[in-house]
């Protein structure tokens, strides 16, 4: 009877190890890749709300102030707006209480496929917008990336085929 040799030694090859190593790192590269495709949809809808919801306030701070309120974006970016209100009726807002809030957004916003700096979004004090228009990004894959702001409604949506289609 011949006795046959077992290899009791217990461990990995180095050859095992740099396939598990591969492996690894090609599993965390795709992961890696999906968590920033998802940051800025995330980033975008985040900006997108935000808008909305700025907008939305600013039109029900009119109404309910009886007087005209702003959403001014700065003349330099269009990530940047302050909403104000024009207390003296002089036609500047460089008096205390005039700034009611300033944001700040993540990404550039566009206004008519126009950057958004400069633009200035008025409610008059029965909350009617003065100016119509879309506000959009540049994310398309995104749940919301874009705003109908219309005389009387202001709508989220989903840009398609190059229109704003109402969610």
């Amino acid at each position: 009877m011949r006795h046959v040799k077992v290899n009791t030694s217990k461990g990995f090859t180095l050859i095992e190890l740099f396939i598990v190593a591969a492996v690894l790192i090609i599993l965390g590269g795709i992961a890696a890749m999906n968590f920033a495709s998802y940051a800025t949809k995330r980033d975008a809808e985040n900006d997108i709300k935000q808008l909305y919801a700025d907008l939305m306030k600013a039109r029900a701070m009119a109404i309910t102030q009886s007087r005209t309120i702003q959403v001014r974006f700065s003349n330099t970016s269009s990530k940047a707006y302050t909403l104000v209100t024009d207390l003296n009726e002089d036609g500047d807002f460089d008096d205390p209480g005039e700034i009611l809030e300033r944001a700040t957004l993540k990404l550039d916003l566009y206004w008519n496929d126009n950057p958004a700096s400069g633009v200035n979004i008025a409610f008059s004090s029965k909350g009617i917008v003065t100016s119509n228009g879309t506000f959009t990004n540049n994310v398309s894959d995104a749940e919301y990336n874009c705003i109908n702001v219309f005389a009387t409604r202001i709508n989220l949506g989903r840009l398609s085929g190059g229109q704003c289609e109402a969610k």
